[in-house]
């Protein structure tokens, strides 16, 4: 199991390294220009006395602010993520886990490490409820797993908690 953990982990940081270049090379600039442009007119407009026209231009921005964040934000936890599993399957085979257990807690792991950024992103594309609740599902995946882990790993020692 600790292979196949190193080797999804692997795979996410490739994954998330190839869409982040991706996104940087193709998008962040001309996100960054729109940014700078929503922004700049809305205090232009402020200026002259248009606070309608102000207060379009920077929800513009903020729309537009709040793509790039999300795009950033899944790529970083996708990464974070992946060096979460990769510490973690160092310490794995101290937790006395039969097979099985190794698998579930696994599952967890990285059904939440995929699951959690998945969400974030494509709240881009499809703004809404559900999928913050699956967001909300795989970051609670992890802490489910991490929680296990502790456990697990004190229990291991000797020391229950």
């Amino acid at each position: 199991m600790q292979r196949s953990l190193v080797l999804a982990a692997i795979g996410l940081v490739l994954l998330s390294s190839a869409g982040g270049l991706m996104y940087g090379r193709a998008l962040e600039h001309r996100t960054l220009l729109e940014l700078r442009e929503q922004y700049q007119g809305a205090f232009r407009a402020a200026a002259a006395g248009d606070m309608a026209e102000a207060r379009a231009a920077l929800r513009a921005g903020q729309r537009a602010n709040s793509v790039h964040v999300r795009v950033i934000d899944a790529h970083t936890h996708w990464i974070k993520l992946a060096t979460l599993i990769l510490m973690v399957s160092a310490v794995l085979p101290l937790c006395g886990w039969s097979a099985s257990g190794q698998r579930r807690f696994a599952a967890a792991l990285l059904g939440g490490a995929v699951l959690f950024p998945a969400g974030v992103l494509l709240q881009v594309p499809f703004p809404g409820v559900s999928l913050q609740t699956v967001a909300a599902v795989g970051a609670l995946l992890v802490i489910g797993a991490m929680v296990m882990l502790v456990r697990a790993l004190f229990h291991a020692a000797g020391t229950t908690q």
